[in-house]
């Protein structure tokens, strides 16, 4: 991990939820996320990848303080999340802003873009004397979206023009972080590209700081610096992006890397190029065992006791969980 100096940094943190439960039986506890620790420095943009269930969602929702953790601590700037007053989350949290996944469940279907992103400013006090208007107009024209769209409803949108709607209702309150949680995961293939080049393009137009969550390998990385890998909880490879295409290291991030489907040579067809069969995912026998180790081909009785500890490479930025590195 880097210094503690970035502008968000997480440090060991874990969170567990309760499940189920009845008059009869308890409810147990699920890990959701493990010791993760991060430090992210200011205009940096992180992508932190996995598969569905990971904890992706769960590192997100904390970073921006929605989700508490159960252990650890998340600072912004030197200043803890969790141990600040309802005021100072209050201003906090105008600073560290999330779009979220379905862009269309995400708006309120009862108001036009106008009203969501003019409710937005309303409520942090943000709207100048007279400039509402303008201000609305100045934010959809930075998500490229037209003026005669703002009376529109929802659903009189196309999925990638909601997610420009929700991407410009964060950045109304003029955050130094946005936190795009799977932003491209419901849309088509041209407007996943679309709205990717648009984040790239307002890190580079306002010096955010962004944390681009995704399943796929291929959406990151041409717009992030680094790379944290996610699996059952736990960051299991973290390295600067061309480091970790070029030389994965965990069995898990070659796994993906292999899933992401690539051009056959003149033919124009796709494959995807797994080198061999992975079987199918069972959960670890012990909580702190490798989430990976029932699946990979490298496994041993070591892997399945304990997951190793997040550690440098041959490279000091390229750190790895796994006992064969």
């Amino acid at each position: 991990m880097r210094s503690s100096s970035g502008v968000v940094v997480l440090e060991n943190v874990g969170k567990t939820f309760r499940m189920g439960g009845t008059p009869f039986q308890p409810p147990r506890s699920v890990d959701a996320v493990r010791e993760v620790s991060l430090s992210i420095d200011r205009r940096e943009s992180l992508g932190l990848v996995g598969e569905s269930g990971s904890g992706k969602t769960t590192v997100a929702r904390i970073m921006v303080g929605l989700l508490e953790p159960t252990r650890g601590s998340v600072c912004f700037e030197g200043r803890d999340l969790f141990s600040a007053s309802a005021g100072e989350l209050r201003m906090l949290r105008r600073h560290l802003q999330i779009v979220f996944q379905d862009p269309e469940s995400a708006l309120d279907p009862r108001q036009t873009v106008f009203q969501a992103l003019f409710e937005v400013l309303q409520v942090h006090g943000l709207i100048r004397s007279g400039k509402g208007r303008e201000q609305i107009r100045s934010l959809l024209k930075m998500v490229d979206i037209r003026w005669e769209d703002a009376h529109r409803y929802p659903h009189q949108l196309s999925g990638g023009q909601c997610q420009r709607v929700g991407i410009a209702r964060a950045l109304a309150l003029e955050p130094s972080v946005l936190v795009a949680d799977e932003p491209v995961s419901q849309l088509d293939v041209s407007t996943q590209a679309q709205i990717v080049s648009l984040l790239a393009d307002l890190r580079g137009r306002l010096g955010l700081t962004v944390v681009l969550i995704a399943h796929d390998l291929s959406v990151v990385r041409q717009v992030v610096d680094r790379v944290a890998v996610m699996l059952g909880g736990w960051i299991v490879e973290m390295a600067p992006t061309e480091d970790l295409f070029s030389r994965p290291l965990h069995p898990y991030t070659r796994t993906l890397l292999e899933a992401v489907p690539r051009a056959r040579p003149f033919t124009g067809s796709f494959a995807r190029t797994a080198s061999r069969p992975l079987g199918q995912w069972s959960a670890p026998r012990s909580p702190a065992a490798c989430p990976f180790a029932p699946r990979c081909p490298d496994g041993t009785s070591a892997c399945a006791a304990r997951i190793p500890d997040l550690a440098p490479a041959d490279n000091p930025a390229h750190l790895v969980r796994c006992r064969w590195q």
